[in-house]
């Protein structure tokens, strides 16, 4: 469980939160990491219910399932780490 919750992975659960990506391919370009390692990251986070993963019709579809804790964990580490950059959203939201 802790592995799943580094800064980074913290980082990609800040953008489904924020810019609510269309897939996980767009979460992918958001993030700037490998769709392959971020799939079995989503898949880690899915086992333990902190995301889901739905099947669309041509993409995954990724959701915060537990809104309330994961907004308190991104504070915390976000103050934990101020100076990761981690943390920094991209400049401009995937869907506004």
């Amino acid at each position: 469980m802790v592995k799943l919750l580094a800064p980074a992975n913290m980082a990609v659960l800040d953008a489904i939160r924020t810019h609510r990506p269309e897939s996980v391919g767009a979460l992918a370009i958001l993030t700037k990491r490998k769709q392959a390692s971020l799939s079995r990251t989503l898949n880690g986070l899915a086992k333990v219910g902190i995301v889901m993963l739905r099947p669309g019709a041509q993409a995954k579809w990724v959701y915060i399932t537990v809104v309330r804790q994961i907004d308190d964990c991104l504070t915390h580490a976000k103050e934990a780490f101020p100076d990761c950059e981690s943390f920094s959203s991209p400049a401009s939201p995937s869907n506004g």
